[in-house]
Parts: structure tokens; C-alpha cells; sequence
């Protein structure tokens, strides 16, 4: 949320040709405007999958939001932590339910590719 902060950040990112990731852990979070008013390659974080708790009501929920996410969105960029043996095997679950409803999980690496079409 601090510009001054940010900015160095950036320019950091920047000077090595990378891209961004904001995670929107702060409501107030300026980074991604910030990396976007940069020109830097950039997305950010739609959706924690592991908040609040990893149980069957959670998990539905989230398969709720992200149905609706998609709808509204070309591509949803969400963020998990996956730190013990319970939140891992949340996790395979999501995947699970996420697969059989024919999302595509793509590394985000795949957020900041631009695809061409052929001119030939």
C-alpha cells in the first residue's frame, strides 16, 4: 500500500524483465494500478482457495466463486498455500472438482504470453 515502497519494487521487476503478481493481501494495495501505470507485464490475485478454513462447505464455495469468476474474467489468477498435509490434500480435492468441471490450470507464467495469430 506504500507508493515509494512499491516503485523501487517495480523498478526492480522491471529492470529484469519480469512480471507481476499482486496477491491482494491488502485491500488497499496500490501495486497492481502501480505496475500496470509501468508497463510491467502484471495480474492479480482473484480468489484464496484455503480461506477461511479447508472443509466441504469452503470447498463449494469456492467452486461457486470461481464458476462465477469465469464468467466474468478471461482468466482467474488464485492463490492457495499449501504449507501441511491438510491443506495438500484440500488442494487435490479443489483440483479434483476444478478438472471436472473443464477449467484449464495453467502455470501463471501462461497469463503474460501473448498469442500471435499466424499471418502465413
Amino acid at each position: 500500500s506504500d507508493p515509494k515502497v512499491m516503485k523501487i519494487v517495480l523498478d526492480v521487476v522491471k529492470e529484469h524483465n519480469m512480471y507481476f503478481v499482486d496477491s491482494k493481501t491488502s485491500q488497499s494495495s496500490i501495486a497492481y494500478s502501480l505496475a500496470q501505470k509501468m508497463m510491467i507485464p502484471t495480474t492479480e490475485n482473484k480468489l484464496f482457495l484455503d480461506t477461511p478454513n479447508m472443509d466441504v462447505v469452503t470447498l463449494k464455495s469456492k467452486l461457486r466463486q470461481l464458476e462465477y469468476l469465469q464468467k466474468k474474467y478471461n482468466k482467474i489468477l488464485v492463490i492457495t498455500h499449501c504449507a501441511d498435509e491438510r491443506r495438500l490434500e484440500f488442494l487435490h480435492q479443489l483440483i479434483k472438482e476444478i478438472r471436472s468441471r473443464d477449467f484449464e490450470l495453467v502455470p501463471v507464467s501462461d497469463f503474460f504470453k501473448n498469442e500471435l495469430p499466424d499471418f502465413s
